[in-house]
């Protein structure tokens, strides 16, 4: 009986790793990858039968919320980042024309 609840604990435990390893990703196609990879261990500690189908569901339900939100994070942030690049593009050239005036 220890033994068995014991290594459930393990097997959620990886499960836990894989899906907190989605919020390392620093790019949009790495969060995929590991998105893809915390799946894959979900669905081979269900077909070994450590997990329900339920709780298999549930917890790919929500790596894929995980997997998806961080995507959209950092979608955003190089969009803002580039956003930035721009705008002190442009500042820059205005200041250039304004020392070309004078």
């Amino acid at each position: 009986m220890f033994l068995t609840k014991r290594n459930k604990r393990r097997d959620l435990r990886e499960v836990y790793r894989a899906t907190e390893r989605i919020q390392t990703a620093e790019t949009p196609r790495e969060a995929d990858i590991l998105t893809g990879y915390a799946l894959g261990v979900i669905d081979e500690k269900f077909r070994k039968g450590k997990l329900t189908a339920e709780s298999a569901d549930a917890i790919a339900e929500m790596v894929e919320v995980i997997g998806d939100e961080m995507r959209r994070d950092l979608i955003a942030e190089r969009r803002a980042a580039e956003s930035g690049q721009e705008e002190s593009k442009v500042f820059q050239i205005a200041q250039f024309q304004a020392v070309a005036e004078k």
